[in-house]
């Protein structure tokens, strides 16, 4: 398959209005003139979204379809794993197994495919160690605590260009630190379980499958993102915070105080882990030029997601134990968005422009005085705790057996 023609397939089983059952074609399609097809971004005229926002049947729709998708999210949500880091001390001897150059082109061992059909399936490319190392060298206390990545090996889906992972290993050279590490960073959501399991089958026939057991089930878990994805719901309409007494740093993207906000942080992203919100189809426009040419086909749609950051928590975790990372998702709670056209201009201005925690809360009393004038109520949308839990335990389970028990030697 084309590299194109695997993203074009991935767009239209994602986005396509055709795959989404609760997605209105009509409807949608006003909510996609909120996109601006040049700029990649939400269009610039605030009086457009506010006319949008005082549609009032696009605000029953979209309060319809948050109240299926968080009544009932077994039927109509998947949480997926949207990134997955994490490091493994080691010896000398199996950084030696991963780059001592090997055959008559002296290329690391790592990149010697032997099996013919694993050649066809992935490539492995030996790539420049640049970004992994930032924070290594803009702090000199981080030399001593921190492995220096001086190798970096791309392993790529050769029939699906967004399937990847990235394995990157420290020497212990660099400085005479002498830190011996593994990481590995991919995306389980963009990879077939017949991708995974190959690819760590070929790592495991590397570092050999008696020490492949000893080092992965203790790999330490750096980073965990997982999420659902709301089809057909314009991040416009959506707004939360997350439902706790305790105070919390919140921001939005782009920066500037007259922009619409595309992006909502509930955490500081930089410094701790933290809920993001973003318009997932505006995003993938940015990335993919098939979104555009297909964009009357497909829906506007919404992504909630958490990143946990190992290194900013107290919670440890291995590959053994990723099921217990935390899950902030049960915390967020959504305006329903039906009685948003009663709201004023200025009202649905601010909440455009900032959509932060403290702003969204200080509005609430002006919201509700509002509201009761129509003699309507402000309601909230949360999804169920108990989906959460058992979905991300299944989905952490069921990479941890792909990477520990059915990776096998090839």
């Amino acid at each position: 398959m084309a590299q194109s023609e695997s993203v074009k397939k991935w767009i239209r089983s994602t986005f396509g209005v055709s795959n989404q059952k609760l997605v209105d074609r009509y409807l949608n399609s006003e909510l996609l003139t909120a996109i601006n097809c040049d700029s990649k971004t939400f269009e610039r005229d605030l009086g457009l979204h506010v006319s949008l926002l005082q549609s009032q049947k696009l605000c029953r729709y979209q309060s319809k379809l948050l109240k299926a998708y968080f009544a009932n999210p077994a039927e109509h949500l998947r949480l997926d794993c949207d990134r997955l880091i994490f490091t493994i001390d080691c010896s000398a001897n199996d950084i030696d197994n991963i780059i001592k150059p090997i055959g008559k082109k002296q290329v690391s061992r790592i990149c010697k495919i032997s099996d013919s059909s694993l050649s066809e399936l992935f490539s492995i490319k030996r790539e420049r160690a640049a970004n992994i190392n930032r924070d290594w060298k803009a702090n000199k206390d981080i030399e001593q605590t921190r492995p220096f990545y001086s190798h970096e090996f791309l392993f790529r889906i050769k029939s699906n260009e967004r399937a990847w992972l990235r394995l990157y290993v420290s020497d212990g050279a660099k400085n005479n630190n002498g830190k011996t590490s593994i990481r590995i960073d991919f995306i389980p959501d963009r990879l077939e379980d017949k991708e995974i399991i190959a690819i760590f089958g070929h790592i495991r026939a590397r570092l050999g499958g008696y020490r492949y057991q000893q080092l992965f089930p203790r790999a330490k878990i750096k980073r965990i993102d997982f999420g659902f994805i709301l089809p057909g719901v314009l991040s416009t309409y959506l707004y939360a915070y997350r439902d706790i007494i305790k105070k919390i740093h919140s921001s939005c993207w782009p920066i500037g105080n007259d922009k619409i906000k595309e992006t909502t942080y509930l955490g500081n992203h930089k410094t701790s882990s933290h809920i993001v919100i973003y318009e997932k189809l505006l995003k993938e426009a940015q990335d993919h030029k098939e979104v555009l040419d297909s964009l009357d086909l497909l829906a506007v749609t919404t992504r909630c997601e958490f990143r946990f950051l190992a290194d900013k928590s107290n919670k440890r975790l291995n590959l053994t134990t990723m099921f217990e990372a935390p899950n902030r998702l049960d915390e967020l709670k959504v305006f329903d968005p039906k009685y948003l056209f009663l709201l004023s201009d200025e009202t649905l201005e601010s909440m455009l422009k900032d959509k932060t925690q403290y702003n969204l809360k200080s509005l609430k009393s002006s919201i509700r005085k509002q509201l009761k004038k129509g003699d309507k109520k402000l309601k909230y949308f949360k999804i169920d705790e108990q989906w959460l839990i058992d979905s991300k335990k299944e989905l952490m389970n069921h990479y941890s057996d792909l990477i520990l028990n059915q990776a096998s030697e090839t």
